[in-house]
């Protein structure tokens, strides 16, 4: 599923990644007993904190019952493929009650919510130290830009479309070896 984060518009559930992890750090520099009365008054920071959560949480239980309705009637059909199925949906069958068959959301949600928060920092960390070090190394970044053109040919980047991206391969590898 598409998260619209390259569109250029507003994404409530990027923007609420930013505001929790601006909230969390706020928190570091409040007394210890200032943000538990914040919460229980519901004012200030601990207020924006509660209304971004709700709506993240009505955004990932949307996916989350997409991809568990989605697994449900892919069953059902018998076309179900364990093999090719993407992540989330194999995470649905791992969070999957034995005995009643149905899918913990609660859990499957605390386990979007991990790779999201988890996965925006890091991945962002790296790009921010591959772009560093292409500034560093202007060859390569012309090697690099010669050969996305010549791969992709103008078209938009795709999955299928960019696995003979060989030198980006390379260059992503050894951005994690020097600045892992």
């Amino acid at each position: 599923r598409d998260a619209g984060s390259l569109g250029g518009g507003r994404n409530p559930f990027l923007d609420g990644m930013a505001v929790i992890g601006g909230q969390l750090a706020a928190r570091l520099h409040l007394l210890r007993h200032t943000y538990p009365l914040l919460r229980w008054l519901n004012v200030g920071s601990e207020k924006k904190l509660k209304d971004v959560l709700h709506e993240m949480n009505a955004i990932t239980y949307k996916v989350v019952d997409e991809v568990i309705d989605g697994r449900e009637a892919k069953k059902a059909a018998g076309t179900l493929d364990e093999e090719n199925e993407k992540l989330l949906s194999r995470m649905a069958a791992a969070f999957t009650h034995e005995t009643t068959g149905k899918v913990d959301r609660g859990l499957l949600r605390d386990n979007c919510f991990a790779f999201l928060l988890a996965g925006g920092d890091s991945t962002s960390g790296s790009m921010q130290w591959m772009l560093y070090e292409l500034a560093a190394h202007p060859s390569v970044q012309d090697d690099l830009a010669e050969e996305i053109g010549a791969v992709l040919g103008g078209q938009p980047p795709t999955y299928e479309n960019t696995q003979g991206l060989e030198l980006m391969k390379c260059a992503v590898a050894e951005t994690l070896r020097l600045d892992p």
